[in-house]
C-alpha cells in the first residue's frame, strides 16, 4: 500500500482532514511529532528512524509544521528532511524550499534579487545604534517588525515612534524591519498553490484584519474573491522562482502596485477551505502524492 507520513508537532484540523483524504484514495496514513524523528549516519549509509525506531524509506512525507527552537534544532529537523529526499521519499516541501522561507531575510533577499516588487526592508543586529538607525527610518515611513522566523501574525509590532520598540519580543536580537504598506481597510491576499509538473490548482482569498495584522490565525475575515490575473500570474512566478510545490503566497496591492509580502512553505489552508467547496485536502492528494505514485508505477513498468 502507498504511504503517506505527516510530519507536525500538532495533530489537529489539517492534519485529520489530509489524513482522511488520501486514505479515501488508498494510503496508508501516519502522523509522526517531528521531535521524535532521528537521523543516523553511519559507516556508508545514513537513515532516519521514527518514534517506534522504524526506518522510513521511500515514502510520500508531507510536512505540515516544523516545530519552533534554537537554530541547532531547526538545522536538525532540516538535515532530516534532506536525508528523506536522499533516500527516495517524496518530501512536501523538501528543505531547500523551506529555507528559503522560513527566513524572512533571505526571502526578501530572493525576491529583490529576481525584481520582484516587496516592501522595502532593513535587518539591524540590536546593538546600541539600534535607536539611531530606527529613528532615521521614520523620518520617511511606519514601519513593521516581524520575527525573522515566525508565523501566523505572532509577535508583529506596528513601529511609528521609538516607544514601540519596547513592545517588540526579540530574543535573537536581530530586527527585521519592513515598511509598513497601509491598505483600508486592512487586508491582503492569499493565494493558495498545489503543483506538479503537470498540474496546477490555485485558491485565493482575501484576508481583512481587525487590527493592521491580517492572518487568519489572527482573527482576519476570509472573503472569497476572483483575483486579477496580475496577481494570479505574480503568485505563479514567486512559486517557479522558489520552486515550491505546495506554499502560500501573501501579496499587498497599493495603488496599482503588487508587493509579495510572504512565502509560507507550510501553509494552513483552513481558512480558505472555509470559503470554497473544493476539498483542499484532497487537491493535495491528487496532485502533490497520487500523481506521483502514478507516474512511480508508469516507469516501473516501463523497466520491466
Amino acid at each position: 500500500m502507498k504511504k503517506l507520513i505527516i510530519l507536525t508537532d500538532k495533530n489537529g484540523w489539517h492534519c485529520k482532514q489530509l489524513k482522511t483524504a488520501a486514505e479515501n484514495r488508498g494510503f496508508d496514513v501516519s502522523i509522526e511529532d517531528f521531535r521524535n524523528l532521528s537521523l543516523h549516519i553511519e559507516n556508508d549509509n545514513h537513515y532516519v528512524l521514527d518514534s517506534k525506531n522504524q526506518q522510513i524509506e521511500s515514502y510520500n512525507i508531507f510536512i505540515r509544521y516544523i516545530p519552533g527552537g534554537s537554530l541547532e534544532e531547526i538545522v536538525h529537523y532540516l538535515n532530516i528532511l534532506r536525508s528523506l529526499k536522499m533516500n527516495g521519499c517524496n518530501v512536501i516541501n523538501a528543505a531547500p524550499q523551506i529555507e528559503k522561507t522560513v527566513d524572512k531575510s533571505l526571502t526578501s533577499l530572493i525576491l529583490r534579487e529576481n525584481n520582484i516588487r516587496t516592501p522595502d526592508t532593513w535587518v539591524f543586529r540590536g546593538d546600541n545604534k539600534l535607536y539611531e538607525k530606527v529613528d532615521k527610518l521614520l523620518e520617511k515611513n511606519t514601519l513593521i517588525y516581524k520575527p525573522l522566523f515566525g508565523s501566523q501574525g505572532e509577535n508583529i509590532v506596528k513601529i511609528e515612534n521609538l516607544d514601540d520598540l519596547k513592545k517588540i519580543e526579540n530574543s535573537s536580537n536581530i530586527y527585521y524591519l519592513q515598511k509598513f504598506i497601509e491598505t483600508k481597510p486592512s487586508h491582503d491576499y492569499r493565494v493558495l498553490i498545489i503543483s506538479n509538473t503537470r498540474n496546477r490548482r490555485i485558491y485565493s482569498m482575501a484576508r481583512y484584519g481587525k487590527t493592521f495584522i491580517n492572518n487568519v490565525s489572527a482573527g482576519g475575515k476570509c472573503t472569497p474573491i476572483a483575483l486579477g490575473k496580475e496577481i494570479i500570474q505574480k503568485s505563479i512566478q514567486v512559486s517557479e522562482l522558489f520552486q515550491i510545490p505546495f506554499c502560500g503566497i501573501d501579496l499587498i496591492k497599493e495603488k496599482e502596485k503588487i508587493y509579495v509580502i510572504e512565502i509560507n512553505s507550510v501553509p494552513a489552508w483552513r481558512g480558505l477551505q472555509s470559503i470554497t467547496q473544493d476539498n483542499i485536502s484532497e487537491s493535495i492528494t491528487e496532485i502533490l502524492f497520487k500523481s506521483i505514485e502514478q507516474k512511480k508505477q508508469i516507469q516501473s513498468k516501463n523497466r520491466k
